[in-house]
């Protein structure tokens, strides 16, 4: 996609992530969106914690998702025992980090 940006003449700078990005903790936006006020919105109005997870493997409507691909970053953070980070979509679907 950057690629075909470029192409049309679009002047884009790279992103490169530092290479231990993974180890970060990760950003609660939801909890921000504007200053917290959505998310306690939700949770008066949705059952839970107003969050939605979405099904790995399924798009809107129920149909089938394609193009389904998981950064490696989030499997090396799931896979560090000291991150306690099980991703909730993927936790849900039953799947855990490849064997190396």
């Amino acid at each position: 996609m950057l690629t075909k940006a470029q192409q049309t003449g679009l002047k884009v700078t790279p992103f490169n992530a530092a290479e231990d990005a993974w180890k970060m903790a990760p950003k609660d936006s939801f909890a921000d969106f504007l200053n917290g006020l959505y998310a306690k919105y939700a949770r008066l109005r949705y059952k839970g914690d107003g969050r939605l997870y979405r099904q790995y493997a399924q798009g809107m409507q129920g149909l089938p998702a394609v193009n389904i691909s998981v950064d490696e970053s989030v499997w090396k953070r799931w896979a560090d025992t000291a991150c306690k980070y099980p991703p909730r979509t993927l936790a849900d679907a039953h799947l855990s980090p490849p064997e190396e």
